[in-house]
């Protein structure tokens, strides 16, 4: 039976505005309303980021990274993601090492502005496999395939020691991939020995 999987790339947490009370009146806004605008001929009427969290992804633009990265801060962004395809990490059979290594990089940089990463190991990616090259023709099921896949996943687990992460994609966008080539049981399949891994070594992440 074909199983519809999905992959989640960036999540964004909403929760409720409270008001002030006095006196027992009813509740009332802290904050002046902010100023509505007309497009396309609705009104859009914006609210207070409130508890909610902004999230991004972020990249270089033809600007470079050391000028749109101060824009992108500037929107109050709480929450960014990482791509991470697997046959780009783990080009030589059994040697993790990126060029360049963004997780690492990530790591080191994100935690400072506190801004989260959500992170996406991506075995499937939207049009393709993205299996190590050794592992090309081989089943997702293939016991190989899941046992390089928990080092895959130890490896990104140690390099994201500081990043806060509050959720971890396995693929993505990977119906696009499964619906044209039939491969549904077979990566769930994958899933479910996969899965406990990577909660395993990321206790407590969705």
């Amino acid at each position: 039976m074909r199983r519809l999987v999905t992959a989640l790339v960036a999540a964004v947490v909403v929760s409720g505005c409270s008001g002030a009370t006095s006196g027992g009146g009813p509740a009332s806004s802290t904050t002046p309303p902010l100023p509505s605008t007309v497009h396309n001929g609705i009104v859009q009427q914006p609210v207070p980021l409130g508890t909610r969290v902004v999230a991004m992804s972020i990249a270089d633009g033809a600007a470079g990274f050391e000028v749109t990265y101060p824009l992108v801060k500037a929107t109050g962004v709480g929450a960014t993601s990482l791509h991470l395809p697997w046959d780009k990490v783990e080009s030589v059979p059994g040697v993790l090492a990126p060029e360049p290594d963004y997780l690492s990089i990530a790591d080191s940089f994100y935690p400072t502005d506190h801004i989260a990463v959500s992170l996406s190991l991506a075995v499937v990616d939207t049009v393709a496999a993205r299996l190590p090259p050794d592992l090309a023709d081989a089943r997702f099921d293939d016991p190989a395939v899941i046992d390089r896949f928990e080092l895959f996943a130890s490896w990104a687990a140690a390099h994201a020691q500081h990043l806060e992460i509050p959720v971890i994609a396995v693929g993505n966008e990977v119906d696009v991939y499964l619906a044209a080539t039939g491969r549904w049981d077979e990566y769930g399949a994958f899933l479910d020995e996969t899965i406990p891994i990577v909660h395993r070594l990321f206790p407590g992440i969705p």
